[in-house]
């Protein structure tokens, strides 16, 4: 069991990595939403992304936070906390899948 130092320290590591994570994908959606050059289609795909991870984040950041207050969650919390971090993982993934499958038709199948 590791200790209670190696667990702060991990923690601090974590939220602060989150907090970086939540700035960025905050300005990719900000940038999204008052630029109009970036109107396009992988744009938009590429928001989406940001948005999802940053639910991700925000999921990370309260677990994190729970874990440091040293409080218990019930299992319905904790059922909920799950399914959400869960279907927003999938969600993020099948994104990924979607750009991904983008970029292969791009450079297969190229519009003239």
């Amino acid at each position: 069991m590791p200790s209670l130092a190696a667990e702060v320290f991990t923690t601090a590591i974590t939220v602060t990595l989150c907090f970086v994570g939540l700035f960025g994908n905050c300005c990719i959606i900000w940038a999204h939403a008052f630029d109009r050059h970036l109107r396009h289609k992988i744009c938009y795909i590429v928001t989406v992304i940001a948005f999802l991870h940053a639910v991700c984040l925000l999921n990370e950041l309260y677990l994190e936070v729970r874990q440091l207050r040293f409080h218990g969650s019930s299992r319905s919390e904790c059922f909920r906390q799950t399914c959400i971090y869960v279907f927003v993982f999938m969600a993020q993934a099948a994104m990924f899948l979607m750009l991904a499958v983008d970029h292969l038709f791009a450079v297969t199948i190229p519009l003239k």
